[in-house]
């Protein structure tokens, strides 16, 4: 099939979309495979409006499990590592189509994955160079997304999904994934799922999934960011200190850590009479 060709058959599924619910469901599937082969065939359907057209397919297809699924997996894979496809995906309303689609359907394990997904990739920090101009008003877009996936209540969807679907493993390395993202871009939400206790999920997952290394790694980047932000740890080794497995880790990590700069003298001050408050209760587990 030739460049022209491909270009008439776009125009052509993009005129029938809205006629029909299986070919909706069906095409948005078959450009989501297309959308694999390069970044060439991902521009041509961005070209055709066919980012617009599947936020409206999944808009008016929202109860149909393999309609979400198609949608969103062409939702990931045109955000994957582009800015200016996240923006536009961003403008259609995707965020608030894609949390509604993970409400309704927070029991289906496929479209979770799926939605956790594109979650993920909109929520990718960009490494800042100093070679482009524009780069802190990107990073301020970058940032509005992450805040507006946590406040339409994105967050607290891959937080359950810890605890929920903890056995899946296909969904929670999503889940974990697109955590890591939000979490370490914006300070706020972190301190916030903190609060929430997803953190004994996270040690859960960790547990579950140890021989995954993809978990794992999102996992340790959650609870790396942790031990990089001293008064955040001593209000988790303060909350979790009933918990022997957050104790043991992060205590394991302050350890390594302790003759760095990471830590002031104050900290430290701290950290002891921290210690000698819970000095029965860490001896009592470790008995």
């Amino acid at each position: 099939m030739t460049a022209d060709e491909t270009r008439t058959s776009f125009k052509q599924l993009a005129q029938v979309f809205p006629r029909s619910k299986t070919i909706q469901c069906y095409g948005a599937g078959i450009l989501w495979k297309v959308s694999l082969f390069s970044q060439e065939w991902k521009d041509k359907i961005v070209s055709l409006d066919g980012i617009r057209i599947v936020c409206e397919c999944l808009k008016f297809n929202i109860q149909c499990h393999k309609c979400c699924q198609h949608c969103c997996w062409l939702l990931s894979s045109l955000a994957y590592k582009n800015y200016s496809r996240c923006e536009v995906i961003a403008q259609c309303n995707a965020i608030e189509l894609i949390t509604d689609m993970l409400k309704l359907h927070s029991k289906h394990v496929y479209v979770l994955e799926a939605g956790f997904s594109v979650l993920n990739n909109l929520s990718l920090k960009r490494e800042l160079t100093g070679s482009d101009s524009n780069e802190m008003m990107i990073a301020n877009e970058e940032s509005q997304r992450r805040m507006q996936i946590d406040s339409l209540g994105g967050v607290q969807l891959l937080a359950d999904a810890l605890q929920i679907h903890k056995n899946k493993k296909f969904v929670v390395r999503k889940a974990v994934s697109a955590l890591s993202y939000l979490c370490i871009g914006e300070e706020e939400i972190f301190e916030k799922l903190i609060e929430r206790g997803s953190l004994k999920d996270i040690f859960c997952v960790l547990e579950t999934h140890t021989k995954d290394k993809k978990v794992s790694r999102n996992c340790l980047a959650l609870l790396g960011h942790i031990l990089n932000n001293p008064k955040l740890l001593l209000q988790v080794l303060r909350g979790y200190s009933q918990n022997p497995a957050v104790l043991t880790y992060f205590y394991e990590m302050i350890a390594r850590n302790l003759e760095t700069d990471k830590f002031d003298e104050d900290w430290r001050n701290q950290f002891g009479q921290l210690i000698l408050e819970n000095i029965e209760m860490v001896l009592s587990h470790t008995r």
